[in-house]
């Protein structure tokens, strides 16, 4: 049967609608982390710790990702940083929120990443942290490197953006920059790492989603959805129809 161009675009959308609603994020966290028994399990691979479970997390998804988290498992404290004017509509408990700068960090940026040091200084080797990773992750977490100031790093960034920068050389500048990006965070924790990524990027690279502050040799990072997963829910729907 021949569809028409009123047809394919009411089709299209339809499928799109259906792809974002898959890929929400309580809807994955739900479907991709368990607690049985006492015991975590992300993707049905066991997460073995004996202390207690730590989180923070960065993105324009992660004020959602920990409200899901949150009811999930026993989580002892955390920080999100998440873009300005989303924070109060959270319903979180012991995870807190800090509202900061998007596209380009400000002051919140740095109070969310000063945060998150005060809370690696708590966190025992034992004890486990989550890290909720999304787009937009880049600017809600900063600490200037020695040498630039976040006046610097946003001229410089804007500089970047309208010059028509790719994500790849945007973000590898940004961790240049950055006390926290590339890594840098994720060595202030002394604990086991589990990062739950929501992938904004083409191919995924885990030091690109949001500059990749917490990536690092032995931590456990975990794709729950990317824009593959986006076009399977899409295709699945249309396959249905």
């Amino acid at each position: 049967m021949r569809l028409s161009v009123k047809q394919k675009s009411t089709f299209a959308l339809q499928a799109a609608a259906h792809a974002v609603k898959e890929l929400q994020p309580n809807k994955l966290l739900n479907e991709k982390v368990e607690w049985k028994k006492g015991k975590l399990f992300v993707e049905g691979k066991p997460i073995p710790y004996t202390g207690k479970i730590f989180c923070i997390g960065f993105g324009k998804a992660a004020g959602r990702m920990a409200e899901a988290l949150e009811k999930i498992i026993p989580v002892q404290e955390g920080v999100v940083s998440v873009p300005r004017g989303t924070g109060k509509a959270l319903k979180l408990k012991k995870i807190r929120f800090v509202e900061a700068g998007h596209p380009y960090p400000d002051r919140g940026s740095i109070e969310s990443a000063k945060k998150m040091l005060a809370l690696a200084k708590k966190a025992k080797r034992n004890d486990l942290l989550i890290v909720l990773v999304s787009g937009g992750g880049s600017a809600l977490v900063e600490l200037p490197e020695k040498g630039f100031t976040l006046e610097k790093i946003v001229g410089r960034t804007k500089n970047l953006m309208l010059s028509g920068a790719g994500i790849h050389e945007l973000n590898a500048e940004r961790r240049k920059m950055s006390a926290v990006k590339g890594g840098k965070l994720a060595r202030k924790f002394k604990c086991k790492i589990v990062n739950l990524v929501l992938s904004d990027v083409l191919g995924n690279d885990l030091r690109t989603i949001a500059s990749g502050p917490t990536i690092k040799k032995g931590s456990l990072d975990f794709v729950l959805a990317s824009s593959e997963t986006a076009v399977e829910a899409a295709a699945k729907y249309l396959r249905v129809r």
